[in-house]
């Protein structure tokens, strides 16, 4: 289902809000968890966010959460394995988002209602961090734009986690790489050029020969990166 003109500046809109809010308030990994569930998103609601790590013995331990208990969302004082069966630990095995959607389900004659839950791996480079958990007021429906959506939303809180991870916890080979990560790449400061000059995701598209759907995630990268609202602060300031 094709999303529509307005409800993609909707989503532009969202993201570069948040973007630029977590440029200005700088907030610790507690103060992202609590931002994201403060905002509506996409028209969804966030009750919960969850922060679990990757540490050496490659199991996933929980580091911060807000808005639920743990154990609402499958989560207790034993940390998970990547081969449990929880979002979190699929999205590590799959490296990309996944979703598990509440349903009701009979349990020794009671039904339960199982939580909608959102998990998006928190990676730098090709390697995963981490893990984003979130839970939903609304099952996820997985279509094309929806996901991509969220996949956008997940690189912007993801790359804020990652500048607050102590360097102690990430591999020294890959210190170097999560500092270039924080730089634009040569093909986002071509299209934050593009993007001064007043040029559509599609004619970005055209011209370089890339997806508009890839167009649109860096697009996205480049607001959380300059900390600005939207196309407009950019080609009020030309580059």
């Amino acid at each position: 289902m094709k999303k529509s003109k307005g409800l993609e500046e909707l989503f532009y809109k969202e993201l570069a809000g948040i973007a630029n809010q977590i440029n200005q308030l700088q907030p610790d990994i507690d103060g992202l968890l609590k931002l994201f569930c403060l905002r509506k998103i996409a028209d969804r609601k966030f009750l919960a966010a969850f922060y679990l790590q990757i540490e050496k013995d490659g199991r996933l331990y929980l580091r911060s959460y807000y808005g639920a208990v743990p154990q609402e969302v499958g989560l207790n004082s034993e940390p998970l394995s990547i081969f449990d069966s929880h979002p979190a630990s699929e999205a590590v095995i799959r490296g990309s988002l996944t979703w598990s959607n509440g349903k009701k389900s009979d349990t020794s004659g009671r039904k339960q209602m199982t939580p909608n839950l959102i998990a998006w791996p928190v990676m730098s480079q090709e390697r995963i961090l981490g893990v984003l958990l979130a839970l939903s007021d609304t099952p996820f429906k997985g279509e094309d734009h929806e996901l991509e959506y969220f996949e956008a939303l997940a690189s912007v809180i993801g790359g804020a986690i990652i500048k607050k991870l102590p360097t102690t916890n990430i591999a020294p080979s890959r210190h170097k790489q999560i500092l270039e990560q924080n730089r634009l790449t040569e093909r986002q400061e071509l299209i934050l050029r593009m993007i001064s000059e007043g040029r559509t995701n599609g004619d970005i598209a055209d011209v370089l020969g890339y997806s508009e759907s890839l167009i649109r995630q860096e697009t996205i990268r480049i607001y959380a990166h300059l900390g600005c609202s939207g196309r407009s602060v950019i080609q009020a300031s030309p580059v």
